[in-house]
């Protein structure tokens, strides 16, 4: 994963980003999918270079990019193979770009998915609504609960009720974090991404400030140099909670008819004078 806005108008080197991979490629390390978190990363001057580093190290690269931004795509940059994710947080907006979709589609580019952002309170409607748009128009559809540390919402529960559709079992994980579980609207199969603690999650990120870490939660951030010192596939993974972990432990000890408890220490050594037969033995031990 690469790419975000924590410095505007700051774009990662390609140097730094050819450093970080033969770096992480030379501890034995390979990287199935990309993903492209820039809000706009075609404004880029070295982009072409960028996705041709990435395409050394990569399978797929998949460009995550908002409803309203999708004009800004450059067809001549990005292959036929890469997959665009479209982050879109409302029917009207999403069905505003229809027109948008369909030319991206005219060119050849078949790995169109719609991430749709469930928050809480959502209207079922809304969720309706796209689910229906996606079945007429062939496209990939997932439901996202929410950033991965986001406790107040149960997206499972919320398509549990909804009419005509069918959840499925957790089935594998999506950007490394998220659970990803199976749905059918009717005969229209859809994804359904909820929160997921996972140790480790398979995920390296670089920033714009050519950093790099776990992921974008993560405190522990490296320079390209240091990572010759430092793994950070390795580093703590801020989305996995502190959980207390508790060791059931149980004391046995028995009372006579007269009331009188015999504890655990004393039923122990009960035991070692009767296997031994010597009070003297015992109390050398």
């Amino acid at each position: 994963m690469w790419g975000s806005s924590i410095i505007p108008g700051k774009y990662i080197d390609p140097e730094k980003l050819s450093m970080a991979l033969d770096i992480l490629r030379s501890r034995g390390l390979s990287f199935d999918e990309a993903f492209m978190l820039c809000p706009n990363p075609f404004i880029h001057e070295q982009i072409n270079r960028i996705y041709d580093i990435v395409y050394d190290y990569c399978r797929f690269i998949n460009i995550m990019i908002h409803v309203n931004d999708l004009t800004r795509i450059k067809i001549g940059v990005i292959s036929e193979d890469d997959g665009i994710l479209i982050i879109s947080d409302s029917f009207p907006k999403l069905n505003e770009q229809r027109n948008n979709i369909l030319a991206l589609e005219s060119h050849g580019f078949d790995k169109i998915e719609i991430l749709f952002p469930v928050i809480p309170g959502a209207n079922d409607s809304d969720i309706t609504d796209v689910l229906k748009f996606c079945r007429v128009r062939g496209l990939r559809l997932r439901f996202i609960g929410g950033p991965p540390l986001d406790e107040r919402l149960d997206i499972s529960s919320i398509f549990s009720r909804l009419k005509d559709v069918d959840l499925g079992e957790p089935c594998g994980y999506f950007m490394g974090c998220y659970s990803r579980r199976m749905a059918f609207y009717r005969d229209f199969p859809f994804q359904v991404l909820s929160r997921y603690y996972r140790d480790p999650c398979n995920i390296v990120y670089m920033n714009n400030a050519n950093l790099v870490g776990k992921c974008p939660l993560s405190e522990e951030m490296y320079r390209v140099e240091e990572l010759s010192k430092v793994d950070p596939t390795k580093c703590k993974c801020p989305l996995n909670p502190k959980t207390l972990t508790l060791i059931p432990k149980v004391k046995i000890s028995f009372l006579t008819g007269n009331g009188v408890e015999i504890h655990e220490e004393e039923l122990e050594i009960l035991d070692m004078i009767d296997r031994n037969w010597s009070i003297r033995y015992i109390a050398e031990k």
